[in-house]
């Protein structure tokens, strides 16, 4: 899972989320409001603490939390659903052993131990007590339901104990879109859908829920703003096709063109000086950058900030790899519209891979080179 990606659309979500819910209790609102405070003081932590301290910070705050849930359930049962839902899935201690084991038998591991069990189990419980037809609902469990569709995959024991299908939770979103009388909980999922699909490499699903999206609900946000538009540009830039050419400019001031690296692998990441994901990537890509960058092998990242913005961040998060400065045009012809997005292109200048991130980049990237030279 790609867990900073995630963390970052949950969020823009979760905003979305309490924009909906302006007219509840104050002591409520104040309640929750308390508990994202000390949520956001945790997540920076989960890059350093070891599993038991997780564990241990995991239980304070779902018991913090949990007295909230027992004071105000009758009144806002939903909102607390989808509140409990966003927590478990981001923090709960299971996703210390996929962010710190990457290697796949070690995921295997964790997919039939009794831990993940009791993970799966709890967040389909809440799934199954959401009501379509609520007017706080705006699709932040849509992606549960697309990560809980690949269980038979994962751990089909599990899968089977539950009685989940693939197809059994699509009808499940499904019937969320096409029958809530929410309309706007129709229209995010269909967004949030998009996002995931995507995510998952199921491009052409992906499209057929921005598509949908255009034609059902032509006067939402998100397709008035041209947000939608984006994303489909953006499920065309996709591994397979060759990358849109550029030319943009160093912080020093020097011209350089996607030409100028054909014969040699690119790794190229879109950023943001604001953008909470893009600043845990730089330890990434400065491992990257200085255990394999090479004659063969380039590492560049782009951004739209303004120059005392990239100053500030290059010196704030110790960026060691070429930055470059490109306007909106190119942004739009590699159908950015989420930072950090990145891309792996080969020496023919074909992009073989696309938004690998996480602490082992390096590994990564060398898998995707070996299966390149392996065609």
């Amino acid at each position: 899972m790609n867990y900073k990606t995630f963390f970052s659309k949950t969020l823009i979500l979760f905003m979305v989320f309490f924009q909906l819910s302006a007219g509840i209790n104050d002591d409520f609102h104040n309640s929750l409001n308390a508990i994202d405070k000390k949520l956001k003081s945790f997540l920076p932590k989960l890059r350093t603490i070891d599993k038991d301290t997780w564990s241990k910070e995991y239980n304070i705050f779902m018991d913090e939390f949990k007295d909230v849930e027992l004071k105000y359930c009758y009144k806002y049962k939903q909102l607390l659903l989808e509140k409990k839902l966003y927590y478990i899935s981001l923090i709960h201690p299971i996703k210390y052993k996929f962010i710190n084991n990457t290697a796949k038998e070690e995921k295997i591991k964790v997919y039939i131990s009794k831990e993940y069990e009791k993970y799966i189990i709890e967040k389909y419980s809440i799934i199954k007590q959401l009501d379509k037809n609520s007017m706080q609902l705006v699709g932040l469990f849509a992606g549960e339901i697309i990560e809980l569709s690949n269980l038979p995959d994962k751990s089909p024991i599990l899968a089977s104990k539950l009685d989940i299908t693939k197809n059994k939770l699509e009808l499940m979103l499904s019937d969320f879109i096409e029958n809530s009388r929410n309309k706007k909980c129709s229209a995010n999922l269909l967004l949030e859908s998009a996002f995931h699909y995507s995510k998952m490499k199921k491009y052409k699903k992906a499209e057929e829920m921005c598509l949908k999206l255009k034609n059902d609900f032509p006067e939402n946000e998100n397709v008035k703003s041209g947000t939608v538009d984006k994303q489909l540009k953006s499920l065309k830039i996709i591994p397979g096709i060759i990358a849109p050419n550029f030319s943009v400019n160093t912080i020093s001031g020097e011209k350089i063109y996607l030409s100028d690296f054909k014969g040699k692998f690119l790794f190229l990441e879109f950023w943001s000086y604001g953008c909470f994901p893009s600043k845990l990537d730089v330890p990434n890509l400065n491992r990257l950058y200085n255990k394999i960058s090479s004659d063969s092998i380039n590492v560049l990242g782009i951004t739209c900030s303004d120059m005392e913005k990239i100053k500030s961040f290059i010196k704030e998060q110790d960026v060691q790899y070429p930055i470059a400065i490109c306007n909106k045009n190119i942004m739009s012809s590699y159908g950015i519209y989420a930072f950090p997005t990145s891309f792996l292109i080969a020496p023919s200048n074909v992009i073989i891979a696309k938004n690998l991130r996480n602490k082992n980049l390096v590994k990564l990237v060398r898998n995707e080179i070996r299966k390149y030279f392996q065609k």
